[in-house]
């Protein structure tokens, strides 16, 4: 049992690293972080942040348009179109649980905010890159 526990832990914490590295791939860290004192730094992130939330919906616009000129029978475009509506709403809700989860790994530090919005950033920036992926698959 106890090397269960120490496995999971372990998962835990890969897991954990490996999305605080995600965060970093971004390029918000960069280019927020060169700026000079905290709160300019801040400002930054929460207009990255912003913007990479903006970027969501118009992915999933685009997509609705493209699903829209597909030319499948309307009950299929309807049914993918709830799909997505439900896929969004659930996206929304493991952001935000996850990023809260992230931005508990400052351990109470100052970095929690920063570490949340790096973390919306990323998840946000992956959404849109899937949903353009589908967009150019094709329906």
């Amino acid at each position: 049992m106890r090397c269960l526990a120490i496995g999971i832990g372990a998962a835990v914490l890969l897991v954990s690293v490996s999305t605080a590295q995600a965060q970093r791939e971004s390029g918000a860290e960069k280019v927020c972080f060169k700026r000079e004192g905290h709160a300019n730094q801040s400002e930054c992130l929460i207009d990255k942040a912003a913007q990479s939330a903006i970027d969501v919906q118009k992915a999933e616009r685009t997509f609705l348009d493209a699903l829209a000129k597909s030319g499948n029978p309307p009950a299929e475009i309807q049914r993918a179109s709830l799909a997505l509506s439900a896929s969004s709403k659930a996206y929304e809700s493991f952001r935000q649980i996850h990023c809260d989860f992230i931005a508990t790994l400052a351990l109470g530090g100052n970095g929690a905010g920063d570490r949340r919005l790096l973390c919306q950033i990323e998840l946000d920036r992956r959404r849109v890159k899937d949903l353009r992926a589908e967009v150019n698959l094709g329906f």
